[in-house]
């Protein structure tokens, strides 16, 4: 996983945008980013059948960016912290979070990254939740 220093694609964000009602309902949010953890690994599942490979070092950052992005999105109202547990202790993201390293991974997404690697969902989230609270701008590029 590399951090790039510039933008492949932009999201336009309308309120008639299916990305709309996604973000705006945790629950919808939740339910899409499984989804594509669950889409992924099935065709991971087709092609290391068909080809001996696995793609699953391709899609591991995502997931884990995903689940800190969850994270910051959820982490508005304090209730939503099941649906982050859920989805951080899903099997296939779990797999991803723990593939990842953190040795050369900047300060502000090593700490998360550990975090998440070591459970502690509360103390993340927490932190997220101090953060939206006090107002900063978290965001996951």
């Amino acid at each position: 996983m590399k951090a790039l220093p510039y933008s492949l694609y932009n999201y336009m964000f309308r309120s008639s945008g299916s990305m709309h009602g996604i973000l705006a309902n945790a629950e919808n949010l939740f339910q899409s980013k499984i989804h594509l953890a669950e889409e992924r690994e099935r065709i991971n599942s087709l092609y290391k059948t068909k080809h001996q490979v696995d793609l699953r070092r391709y899609y591991a950052g995502s997931l884990l960016l995903s689940a800190l992005e969850l994270g910051i999105k959820l982490s508005k109202q304090w209730r939503n912290i099941k649906l982050f547990k859920q989805y951080s202790n899903n099997q296939i993201v779990r797999k991803a979070i723990n593939s990842i390293t953190t040795q050369h991974a900047p300060l502000k997404f090593k700490i998360p990254i550990i975090l998440l690697k070591k459970k502690q969902y509360n103390i993340l989230y927490a932190i997220f939740f101090l953060l939206n609270k006090i107002g900063y701008q978290t965001k996951i590029h």
